[in-house]
Parts: C-alpha cells; structure tokens; sequence
C-alpha cells in the first residue's frame, strides 16, 4: 500500500509584512483620493457661495433702481448710480467690489424669436426705457488647484446681472359667462349641466346661481387662502397655480374669501356645489384655466373673477379629465322623444393677465395673454315622425305618371296592376310569368343623430398704446373656431351611436334611409281557360297571401339623408378704449362692468349652422338587387333623380319642424348656459399703462 503524506506550510513573516505594506498603500492613497474630492466640494461651494451672494447683490440693486426711476424718471445717469450705490453700501448689502465693478444701464425687455419657435427676453439699451440693467464683477480668488498648479490664474472674476423692471403696462383679458341672470327654468338647466357634466347631482336654487353671478373673487386673495390650505408658503404663487388640488377644495378656499366680504348667498352655493363633488372627481390645477404671463409681477395677480367663472371652468375642467358625457334632461328644454349628451373635450381659461408689450411683440407666442371658452362635443339623437301628409306626399311623388317616359311599366309596377302589366309583357291566354315588383317603404320615425364640435371662441391681445395725455387702448382678436357638424346615422341604435360620438377616433357618420324601395317576387299564371291567380315568394315557397310576401330592402334603391361638413370660423378685432369713459377700458384691478366687455359678432356661424342641419343632402341609393339596373325598374332611380327637387323640399319640411326645436334649445340654451354661447365670445379688459410694482424681468 502506498503511503500518503500531507504537509502544512505557515505563513511566513516575510510574507505578512508584505500584506500589511499593500494594505497602507491602498489606504494612503484612498485617503488622498477622499482628501482631494473633500477639497473640491468645499472649494465648488466657495465659488458657489461667492457667485450667489453676487447676483443677490446685482438683483436687489436692480429693483430699487428701475422702482426709483419708476417713481422719478428725472434720474440721470449719476442718480441711478447713486441709488445702487446705495443699496450696495457696507451699512446694507455690503458688495465687496469697488465702484468700477458697478454698472447701471437703462434700456428695454423684448420678447424675440429664439430660432426654434418659441421667444426668449433681451435687453437692449435704450434711453427711453424703463428696465433697469445692472451689472457687478468681483474678483476672488481661484480655486485651491489652480493656486497649486503652477502658471495658473490664481484670482478669477464673478460676474452677476440683474434686470428689473417697474412702470411697466399690465392687462388682463376675462372671457365671463354669457348668463347674465338665472330665472327658474335656468336653474333647472343649471343644475342639470353642470352636475351631469360634474358626475353628480347638484340642486342650487335661483338666488344662489344669481349669487355666483354677482360675486366677484380676488384672485391674489384667493391664491393666498390656497396656499395656505394646500400647505405652501404664502406668496409662492407660481407653486400654488401648478398644484393639483380637487374640486372641492378649490369651491371650499373661494367660499373662505368669499365669506370675509359677507356675501352669504355665493358662500352657501359654493359650500353645496363642494358637498355635491363625487370624490372620484379628478384633481384640478389652476393654471389649466388661469393664465398669468411668466415673469409677471405679483400686482398682476390682483385681479377680481366673477365667482360664476370660477365654477364653470372648474368643473368644465374636471369634466374633460373624466371623460363623462353629460346626459342631460331633455324635460328641462320642453322637448321630447330625444337623447342629448355633451362632453367637454378642450376646457376653458377664463382669464389671462401679463405685460401687453410682450403679447403684442408675440400674439400667438409664449407671452401671449390669451383666453378661450370651452370647446363641447355635443350628441343629439331624435326621431323624424315622418307620416301622415308628409308620407302621403312622398308616394305621390314617386308615383306620379307625369313624370316619367316609362309611365305605363312603372305605374303598372306600383300599383300591381296585373292587367296593365300583362298588355305591356305580351301575355296572351296561357301565362306563367315571375316579376320583382316594386315595394315603396316610407320610413315613419328614421332616428337621425346629430353631432356638434362647437365652441372655442377666444381672444388675444394683440397691440396696446398709452400716451402722454391718459389715453389708453388695448385690442385684441376674437375669434369662433370652425364648427364640425356630422347628421345622418352614427350607430344602430341611440346608445351605440352615443359611444361612437364620444370615442376618440373621428366618428363615421351613414346616411339615414327615409325611402326605402324594396322588392317582392310575384309569380303570375294563367290556363287556357283564362283561369288566373297570383302568388307570393315568401322565401321557401309561393303563397297566395300576400301579406306574406318576402321583402328585399333597398333592392331598387332608396333616399337617404346625410350632413359631413365644416362651418369656418369668424373672427373680428375688438378694440377697447378709456373712452367715452374709463368703465370701457378701467385700470387694471379694477372690477370690469358691461361697458368693458364686448363681443364679436359670429351670428352668421349660427345660421350657417342651423341652415346647414335644416338643408340636410339628399342621398340616393342604388339598387342592390342582382339583375335590377337592367330591368325597367332600374329606371325608377332615373324618375327619383327627376323629382329630387320635389322631395327636397318635401323632406325639408319635416327635418325643419323636427329640428329646430332642438337646434334652439341646443344652440341658445345648452351652450350659453355653459358660457360659450356661438354667436358671441363676451371679452372683458383691463389696462394699467404704468404699474409702480417692480420686478425681475429675466
């Protein structure tokens, strides 16, 4: 057997002195590494420090300056100087420099083309400006690596700009409820709309919808209350404009304001519209609805909403977050046998504030001052009772031997008659003859559906002036955006056709049939005893009831109704002057009353509208059938073609009394009950041209 032997070997000493020496390396050099990264981040913030206590330096000096030559605009050169000087002094704000490292310029802020279609502010030097420009250096010294590093800069220069701006002009635009009063059957409406839209049950009375009518808000106040609810530092308005709050608490804060002012009736309404929000209802912010022109100063948040608009855009808002159609009861407009809904798919922003100069230069840019009502995707779904007279005169005209050179087959294949058909087909003693024969159908109650994409009426500021003598103007574009009207058949049934109005692809709208010219087969037999009968196809067999024929729908055509068209949008210039009074152009802050509000006048798009779904096309369809286009009824789509202008108007009639009930409730109630209104966009101004707030421009 052979043996095993196994042997162990110890560390040496050698070799353990070895491990310790890696390991002290290791360390040595981890700890310059931590020491070097310590060194830096220390430096970095020095310089960090140094360059922020600078521009706090230049800011400060910036804003007094441009607010003392606000207030005083006989500063020369020397006395704007002498104000920054001053800010800066050892006994305030302690600048470090000397006072050749201070520089004061006047000049102006324009918004120009930054190249990729957008705008940025520049400042350019101008005696007549207002804006202030200030500009301090420092030399300090540079950083710890480069005081090592041989041949390096051991100081370097901080330099910090600040720009400041008072007496400068500010505007607002409001677009405001077309309500002007609530009576019984508006409340009705009221709650209705705004709770279907809201997902909820709302049941204000008419003192209370007048209340918000008549209750005006201040918007600084209320951001101030906001912000202290949501928990946000008071002043901070930019981070209380771009929080998500819920409807509910927006409605409560309005109703706190509200309620220092003691106007009871708008609180109370605004308490039971808050109790009313389903709390799945989305989260809102309020610069989706409010616009305030980046950079403006706190002054421009001092502007009064009527306490109605805060409550349509809000939950007009909320409503196009959750995507509910609004059924809404037609018993509240007096009609009957009709589905309405409405969606809001584009929501309102009620008022826009900001500096006019910047939205001249940039109508349509990022500093626009810009307003617009709500865009509505409405679904009208009724039935046409197309009978009676109406259905008499229809199959007179169709029936009519004047009109046709195939008189004789064609009226012989109306009215069955058998004799006259078997002269015209040579039928002699000993027949066995098959015929389609013609089948009119008028359509007694066809469901036609109508869909609107309506509203969005807006306004823009687009130019101001001011002059030396008071004089004041400001204008700004109102427009009413394209109307999308779709009439004709949008789904089998009411609801189907609902859900494809709402979905989010374009819906495909069919003509509706109102005529429906079917086909029966009959089959004619003699004997040569001149004994004759008719008999019916009924789809297994020939029978000789002939109510139990078997019926082909439009085999030999139809006439059908269908409406796809676009209405252009109508715009106008809307100029606002302190003339004859200041009402018509007030200062801003100022409560606007109706002598500084206007509207464009969009009546055409209304009857453009109305007289489009009152003159709905006329469609004809071909026949279906195999064999049919050949045969003499083919000619009977030639003799439909031929009276079409007869059964235009015939047709005309009934849609016309049919619908302009419902055009009127949809178009003058609906709409304007929700502030948006066709026929007019109400634009409210205000304008201060010199505002002694001061604030940082860029």
């Amino acid at each position: 057997m052979n043996s095993m032997s196994v042997h162990f070997h110890r560390d040496t000493p050698r070799l353990g002195s070895r491990q310790a020496g890696v390991i002290s390396v290791a360390a040595a050099v981890v700890m310059a590494a931590l020491v070097m990264f310590l060194a830096l981040t220390v430096d970095t913030g020095r310089l960090f420090l140094e360059k922020r206590a600078l521009q706090k330096q230049a800011d400060l000096a910036a804003l007094e300056t441009a607010l003392s030559y606000c207030r005083d605009q006989t500063l020369d050169d020397a006395g704007r100087l002498a104000v920054a000087l001053d800010v800066l002094s050892a006994e305030r704000n302690n600048f470090q420099g000397s006072n050749e490292d201070i520089v004061v310029e006047l000049g102006v802020v324009q918004s120009v083309d930054d190249g990729n279609g957008g705008t940025i502010k520049q400042f350019s030097i101008d005696s007549d400006g207002k804006a202030v420009r200030v500009t301090l250096s420092r030399t300090i010294n540079a950083s710890l690596f480069a005081q090592l590093t041989p041949n390096s800069d051991k100081q370097i220069q901080v330099i910090a700009t600040g720009i400041a701006q008072a007496c400068q002009p500010i505007a607002s635009l409001n677009m405001r409820s077309n309500i002007l009063s609530v009576d019984s059957s508006k409340s009705d409406l009221l709650n209705a709309l705004l709770g279907g839209l809201l997902g909820g049950t709302i049941n204000l009375s008419v003192a209370q919808w007048d209340g918000l009518l008549s209750a005006n808000l201040n918007l600084l106040n209320y951001l101030d209350a906001l912000a202290v609810d949501i928990g946000l530092q008071a002043g901070d308005y930019d981070g209380v404009l771009s929080s998500s709050v819920s409807v509910g608490d927006l409605l409560d804060i309005a109703a706190d304001v509200l309620e220092l002012d003691g106007n009871a009736v708008s609180v109370s309404a605004l308490r039971d519209l808050s109790l009313a929000v389903p709390g799945a209802a989305p989260l809102l912010r309020l610069d989706e609805f409010i616009e305030v022109q980046t950079g403006s100063p706190e002054a421009a948040l001092d502007v009064n909403l009527q306490a109605m608009q805060l409550v349509q855009g809000s939950i007009q808002l909320a409503n196009s977050k959750s995507a509910i159609s609004a059924d809404i009861p037609v018993s509240v407009l007096g009609l009957v046998d009709t589905t309405i809904k409405i969606q809001v798919i584009e929501p309102a922003t009620i008022v826009a504030v900001g500096n006019p100069e910047y939205a001249s230069a940039a109508p349509f840019g990022s500093d626009a001052i810009y307003v617009r009502s709500s865009q509505l995707r409405t679904f009208i779904s009724l039935d046409l009772p197309i009978v009676g007279a109406t259905l008499s005169s229809l199959t007179s005209l169709l029936t009519n031997p004047l009109l046709s050179g195939i008189t004789g087959t064609v009226n012989s294949l109306l009215s069955l008659d058998i004799f006259g058909l078997l002269g015209s087909l040579s039928c002699l003693i000993l027949c066995d003859i098959e015929e389609e024969l013609l089948d009119i159908e008028v359509l007694s109650e066809p469901r036609l559906d109508i869909l609107l994409n309506a509203g969005n009426g807006d306004g823009r500021v687009t130019a101001y002036s001011c002059d030396d003598d008071g004089n004041k103007s400001l204008d700004a574009l109102s427009t009413s955006s394209v109307v999308e009207v779709k009439a004709g058949s949008l789904g089998s049934d009411a609801n189907s056709a609902a859900i494809n109005a709402f979905a989010a692809s374009d819906p495909t709208v069919e003509a509706i049939p109102i005529l429906d010219l079917g086909t029966q087969r009959v089959r004619y037999q003699c004997t040569l005893l001149l004994i004759c009968w008719t008999e019916f196809w009924d789809g297994s067999g020939w029978n000789s009831d002939p109510a139990s024929a078997q019926r082909d729908a439009f085999t030999a055509g139809g006439l059908g109704l269908r409406l796809d068209t676009s209405l252009l949008a109508g715009s106008e210039t809307l100029q606002y002057l302190n003339s004859p009074a200041d009402s018509f152009l007030p200062e801003y802050g100022v409560i606007p009353t109706d002598d500084a509000y206007q509207s464009a006048d969009t009546s055409s798009l209304v009857s453009g509208l109305e007289g489009s779904l009152l003159g709905l096309d006329l469609e004809f369809y071909p026949p279906s059938g195999s064999g049919i286009a050949g045969s003499p009824l083919g000619g009977l789509v030639a003799l439909v073609g031929a009276v079409s202008e007869a059964l235009n108007s015939a047709v005309e009639a009934v849609v016309s009394s049919a619908l302009s009930p419902i055009l009127a409730a949809t178009i003058d109630e609906l709409l304007d009950t929700l502030g948006i209104g066709l026929a007019k966009a109400e634009l409210g101004a205000t304008m201060s041209c010199e505002s002694d707030k001061v604030n940082l421009t860029m």
